[in-house]
């Protein structure tokens, strides 16, 4: 028997099948911003469509309409602490309509150069940077043609909208935590260092400037280790995660905290407690001196600073300083998306310009990890 041809489906089967009316569907497969449904509703129509084999036709937008896309720039995967940023922002947009596309250049120069050539490609409405890159000048290439908004701290660029923490209070925080504790001899563990890398270096500097102000030498209490300064630049390498051969430029932030305190307590560094420049270096920290035998905060404390979610299990217990990192993302996009609807103005001679700076208070959370200095002599 001569098999029948197959009927194509339309809106009005899959409206059918997913019990609701053919704009409700209209509207859903399109993206419409001023319609809101249910996610159960949602996943009812997909479903529909799915079992019946409809093929929504792709959005097409008219010449020189925006993409609704907002562009997230970040450093790295391997740091939770911009994955988590990313998550808050991507759910922030997607409440004003907007859909996220992440960009990660690894740091590396070249890529950088070429993130405003991307985001012309994929027709981007504006950009979130939640770093620095090593040339001012890639921002400001990307602020002349798109709304563009830096989570960074607070020594940013003065002329592009910023929401910022200061590395220095965060220093100072957890240096005034340390020195109660009777700590005067703090290795402070960092990725290496940049000049555009100011946040970990404003870290250093406020911790310094605390034990100078109670009569101490700064230098001397907290001493700054990164892998080119405990292995030398002849041990690094492209080979990443081994000693003797390391890449500084690929090596996570774990992996830092790890390596470098493995090397230190081989050295018998006359250290009573350690600091991350991040959670994640900080949770590399403790595994090494917990493989290594030694009992937090009974022989090291050990902080951090980010406050990421898995800083706060029970197992870690960091203390930390908490920057409010979710809240900032939730908040620059606000203001991102502020700049793209009222990019049709932007050309008006008397239009003002409105540079947006925020500035967020660090705050200090106290956990298990530290605790008060035990062995006042060397160890």
């Amino acid at each position: 028997m001569k098999k029948g041809r197959e009927t194509k489906a339309t809106l009005k089967m899959v409206a059918e099948k997913a019990g609701v009316s053919v704009s409700a569907v209209s509207m859903i497969l399109s993206h419409y911003k001023n319609a809101s449904f249910p996610e159960s509703t949602k996943k009812r129509v997909l479903d529909a469509c799915e079992a019946l084999g409809y093929k929504p036709k792709p959005i097409r937008l008219r010449a020189g309409e925006p993409a609704k896309l907002i562009v997230i720039v970040i450093p790295s995967y391997k740091n939770a602490f911009y994955t988590n940023i990313v998550e808050a922002g991507t759910q922030r947009a997607k409440k004003h309509g907007y859909s996220v596309m992440t960009l990660c250049t690894g740091r590396d120069v070249s890529e950088e150069n070429h993130i405003l050539a991307l985001c012309r490609a994929v027709n981007a409405s504006g950009v979130l940077c939640l770093y620095q890159p090593e040339h001012i000048s890639v921002l400001r290439g990307i602020h002349e043609e798109f709304p563009l908004v830096q989570l960074y701290d607070a020594t940013a660029d003065p002329e592009l909208n910023v929401i910022s923490m200061d590395g220095y209070k965060v220093g100072s925080l957890l240096a005034e935590h340390l020195y109660q504790l009777n700590h005067r001899r703090i290795a402070y563990v960092t990725k290496p260092y940049s000049e555009r890398q100011s946040g970990r270096n404003r870290r250093l500097e406020g911790m310094r400037d605390y034990f100078r102000n109670q009569g101490l030498d700064g230098e001397q209490c907290v001493r700054s280790f990164d892998v080119e300064t405990v292995l030398g630049t002849s041990a690094v390498s492209e080979e990443p995660g081994k000693q003797g051969g390391v890449s500084a430029g690929s090596l996570g932030s774990y992996d830092t905290g790890r390596l470098i305190t493995e090397e230190l307590l081989a050295r018998q560094e006359s250290v009573t407690a350690f600091v991350g420049s991040s959670d994640a270096i900080a949770h590399g920290i403790i595994d090494a001196l917990l493989a290594n035998n030694r009992k937090i905060p009974r022989d090291y404390s050990v902080c951090g600073c980010d406050n990421l979610p898995v800083s706060g299990y029970e197992a870690i217990s960091l203390t930390t300083v908490d920057h409010y990192a979710p809240q900032k993302a939730c908040n620059a996009i606000d203001v991102l998306i502020r700049a793209i609807e009222s990019q049709a103005d932007r050309d008006e001679p008397a239009k003002p310009i409105n540079i947006t700076r925020v500035e967020y208070e660090p705050r200090l959370i106290v956990r298990g990890s530290s605790g008060r200095c035990r062995n006042s002599g060397e160890k």
